[in-house]
């Protein structure tokens, strides 16, 4: 199909959306005038990711003549902080990249710029409901989806293979997954089962948060703090015995578990579709057709109460009451979120999915996949979202050295509880 021909059909399927605000020859040529957008953001402070946001940014100044984006790189772990500071100096960016209860954390400061109003609602209609949700905090819209990432279980056919299992039954619930690990352990014993990332920082419990669950357990419950309990009790005995049978390793990031998957060392994963890029790019001989065959995805192993869980790990868009262009800012954010181009040189780049709604009909090449397919039909609907908020920030660093000294100590696990108990009590 000519390009005019595939612009002109692309415009047909997002007209009414994002071309209700910025018209129907979006994405063509649109004139703002003279106007500097501010967007602080890690993709262009991770090398894996530079070349393509550069390109992005640069096509979205080519499509609007006069707009120049100041492009701020932040690291991921340093990028509430610095927002935080730039903030309270008088001198926040229009636009940030944010994820997971940082977005929360932001929000609470009073500088996020609502976008009820500003968003049409059209637009906000062609993404994923429940991807939406994520940006809404006491009943307004904050944070718009970039990129859709959820964790997935990934399991390694050959091993499972090799281990005596059937890679075409990955297994569905806890009890199935953990008699698949003993097997795998006993006959690969060079072969890390399971990477658990228990590290201490509010990623690390978002991680554990769908295992949490798996357990009945609700360390920030509704009714107050609720970690001294059978359900937690029974997770806490569960990390470690992960330890002791060495079905993990502790003292890992999520990321340091990747290159394992890469030398085929790695049984099970808990990670975002993004993983295939990093096992692309760390074993470049494998083609991803090999990929699809190696690796396998679904929903997370169920717990006692049947329900798969999951957390997402999505990009969001925030902007900032103080953006000296409201209408600029904005117009960059759904360029990012839904430019065909956008989507095309940054999200599949990034082996991530789009947040539209429609993704799958309008990019079918990129999206007919054994992975995407898994995270659109298996993955995606098991996304809740953690307890995020003021009190996320404060007690997820009790949580998780709870966890680390159930994983790694020896201490009852009954002390362990009780000693999270009192101290999130202390800070509720």
């Amino acid at each position: 199909m000519p390009k005019c021909r595939r612009r002109a059909a692309w415009r047909g399927a997002l007209c009414g959306a994002v071309a209700a605000v910025i018209g129907c020859g979006w994405p063509g040529a649109v004139a703002l005038g003279s106007v500097t957008v501010t967007f602080v953001n890690w993709a262009s402070a991770e090398p894996a990711t530079r070349p393509a946001i550069q390109k992005v940014i640069a096509t979205f100044q080519r499509d609007h003549p006069g707009v120049e984006i100041k492009s701020v790189p932040v690291s991921f772990s340093d990028i509430l902080h610095q927002l935080i500071v730039q903030t309270t100096a008088g001198n926040p960016p229009d636009v940030a990249q944010i994820a997971g209860n940082d977005t929360v954390a932001l929000t609470a400061t009073g500088a996020l710029q609502p976008l009820e109003g500003l968003v049409p609602s059209s637009f906000v209609a062609s993404l994923y409901p429940s991807e939406v949700a994520l940006g809404r905090f006491q009943g307004s819209l904050y944070a718009l989806p970039w990129i859709v990432a959820p964790l997935g279980f990934w399991y390694n056919k050959p091993l499972m293979k090799q281990a005596g299992l059937d890679p075409s039954k990955p297994p569905a619930t806890m009890q199935a997954w953990m008699d698949d690990m003993k097997a795998i352990k006993a006959k690969e014993p060079d072969v890390t089962p399971f990477g658990l990332d228990i590290t201490n920082r509010s990623f690390g419990l978002d991680v554990n948060w769908p295992f949490l669950l798996n357990f009945g357990a609700h360390p920030l419950g509704a009714q107050g703090p609720a970690a001294d309990t059978p359900q937690m009790r029974a997770y806490l005995t569960w990390v470690r015995t992960m330890m002791q049978h060495g079905y993990t390793v502790s003292g890992k990031l999520l990321g340091e578990f990747r290159p394992l998957a890469a030398r085929d060392q790695l049984a099970f994963a808990f990670d975002g579709p993004y993983l295939q890029g990093v096992i692309l790019s760390l074993n470049t001989a494998l083609t991803p057709q090999q990929l699809f065959t190696t690796w396998g995805v679904t929903a997370l192993p169920a717990g006692p109460d049947g329900r798969h869980y999951t957390v997402p790990t999505d990009h969001q868009l925030v902007m900032f009451k103080a953006a000296r262009d409201k209408r600029a800012a904005w117009e960059f954010m759904a360029y990012l979120i839904a430019n065909r181009e956008a989507i095309l040189d940054y999200t599949f780049v990034s082996r991530v999915l789009p947040p539209l709604a429609n993704a799958a009909s309008l990019f079918q090449q990129q999206m007919d996949t054994p992975i995407m397919r898994a995270f659109v039909r298996e993955v995606i609907p098991t996304v809740v979202r953690p307890a995020w908020g003021p009190l996320y920030s404060k007690a997820y660093p009790v949580i998780m050295t709870g966890i680390q000294q159930a994983a790694t100590g020896s201490d009852a696990i009954g002390a362990i509880a009780g000693q999270m108990q009192s101290q999130l009590q202390g800070i509720h």
